[in-house]
């Protein structure tokens, strides 16, 4: 019973994914065209669409190498907020990979965030999935509600001024990625 109540669910999630997953980033749910990307609007305490600002944060990489999202500005940054038993977090992580391995020498920056998660568990999930970008966790869950993370994975990348210009919630691919990087590059 209780494997038929988590199975109906992970489907009506999957469900909601598809249907609020793939809008179209330049509009809000009101139709309301949303800011360009390189308009710097005032600093939000979240981030709550495309156009805003992105909240700064510090992370200590599970290597112990603080990250920075301020001292990032300047380079594209692609943030993922993941956790090691999301199975769409797996299906998606060779995909960050081979998209970081591509545009790692043009200045793009990648950060796996990971959500409600071990360390033991993470740095397994990094080592079995060949991770070579850096990824550290959220240990106060202020990075998620910064970034209103409802579900996992999502996704925001983030230009080179420190604009988010794009959210994607959902696994997402290489291909999605490359479109979106090389509009910024």
């Amino acid at each position: 019973m209780l494997v038929r109540v988590r199975y109906t669910f992970v489907v009506a999630l999957l469900c909601l994914l598809v249907l609020f997953g793939c809008k179209d980033k330049s509009v809000d749910s009101a139709g309301t065209p949303t800011p360009s990307a390189d308009t710097v609007t005032e600093a939000k305490e979240y981030v709550g669409k495309v156009g805003d600002v992105a909240v700064p944060f510090t992370v200590t990489t599970f290597s112990g190498e603080p990250f920075s999202l301020v001292d990032a500005r300047g380079n594209p940054v692609v943030i993922n907020m993941w956790a090691s038993w999301c199975g769409p977090c797996k299906y998606e992580a060779p995909e960050l990979q081979r998209a970081y391995e591509a545009y790692k020498d043009s200045g793009v920056l990648f950060l796996g965030v990971a959500l409600q998660d071990s360390v033991e568990n993470s740095m397994d999930f990094i080592e079995h999935f060949g991770w070579s970008f850096p990824a550290g966790p959220d240990d106060t869950g202020d990075i998620m509600k910064a970034y209103r993370v409802m579900a996992i994975p999502m996704t925001f990348i983030v230009n080179a001024n420190g604009v988010v210009s794009y959210i994607h919630i959902g696994a997402i691919d290489e291909e999605t990625i490359a479109r979106e990087l090389d509009l910024l590059l």
